[in-house]
């Protein structure tokens, strides 16, 4: 590997460091381990296995063998136990009980599960951002796979911070520029054009300072009702996350949901967690004769983390017709009758 490679692998290294310190500082969990030794292990993985002139079928399974030991020993250190081997005990153990949870459909509560979950996910990224770069020489689908985890970790956040996605943006932008020069290069070599041998420090120099003058540019630009526009455009790339929040919610039910309880959006499940915020958007309007209550929905079993419904019946009505069967109303007025008499 040439300095240029290295050159490149620190740019990297700032790019994907801003997804690291973002989820960290998310704190979705207390005591999450660090995300930092996971993402330079991703990336120098990915930059060894590039490099090497082999079949990928070959590389890929051996890199992320070794990825998985690294997201393992990252994890074990939640885990419980006060040596290495009874915290890998215990890693496996709470690991095929979450399986469980998942095949039955239950709520889970444990938060070991997303912490695997996120540093597998960091270091696949990282991975697959490596091998972009050092063997497909493409910027692009390196970025963004991790841009899309960054925008949806901030999504959750309250406030939506954006200093790391700004130095995220920042390195983003190097690494493009980065990819456009060595594609350059090689085509002037196969041409037979001179160049500065340090072409690479140069071009990396104004690169920086062009960046700079650009993100200073548009922070401080007014957005004025554009703000609205890239809020929605913000949305529209987190919204493949977001859409899942009920799934997510029932798997990983004892992390900072920071959202609050999902009050309005009811699944087969309804996990009690965080406080409630039932917020002031009207979602329907109703005109009835007479006052009175609307189910939404509901729940006959209770698993101690929430509730599920079990063996629900799905019957199709027309519009403007109640949903209630002719059983249903002759239950309701043998009822009324009863209290009547």
């Amino acid at each position: 590997m040439s300095w240029e490679d290295w050159l490149t692998f620190f740019a990297a290294v700032i790019t994907f460091l801003a997804v690291a310190v973002s989820l960290q500082n998310a704190r979705w969990v207390p005591g999450m381990p660090s995300f930092v030794p996971t993402t330079l292990a991703g990336l120098l993985i990915g930059m060894i296995a590039a490099r090497i002139r082999y079949y990928a079928a070959i590389i890929h399974p051996v890199a992320l063998l070794l990825g998985a030991i690294i997201v393992v020993l990252a994890v074990q250190s939640y885990a419980d136990g006060l040596t290495m081997g009874e915290r890998l005990a215990d890693f496996r153990v709470r690991m095929e009980e979450w399986y469980q949870v998942v095949r039955a459909g239950d709520i889970s509560n444990d938060n070991l599960p997303f912490v695997a979950l996120v540093h597998s996910l960091l270091f696949l990224a990282t991975y697959f951002a490596a091998w972009c770069l050092f063997r497909w020489h493409n910027a692009w689908l390196a970025v963004v796979p991790s841009g899309v985890i960054l925008l949806s970790n901030i999504s959750f956040l309250e406030g939506k911070p954006a200093e790391a996605f700004i130095i995220f943006l920042f390195g983003a932008i190097i690494l493009i520029a980065r990819l456009h020069l060595q594609k350059s290069q090689l085509q002037w070599r196969k041409e037979g054009v001179e160049y500065p041998e340090f072409i690479s420090v140069s071009a990396i120099q104004l690169t920086v300072a062009a960046t700079i003058g650009l993100i200073v540019a548009a922070w401080m630009l007014p957005l004025g009702n554009q703000a609205k526009a890239i809020e929605g455009a913000f949305d529209v790339i987190a919204k493949p996350v977001t859409d899942q929040s009920d799934t997510l919610v029932r798997l990983f039910h004892n992390i900072d949901s920071r959202k609050g309880a999902q009050l309005h959006s009811f699944g087969d499940t309804l996990p009690i967690q965080g406080e409630v915020k039932l917020g002031t958007k009207q979602l329907f309007e109703i005109n009835s004769p007479e006052a009175g209550l609307i189910r939404a929905t509901s729940y006959d079993t209770y698993t101690g983390a929430g509730w599920k419904s079990t063996g629900r019946d799905i019957e199709r009505v027309d519009a403007r017709t109640l949903a209630a069967d002719e059983e249903i109303q002759e239950s309701y007025g043998a009822r009324e009758s009863r209290s009547s008499g």
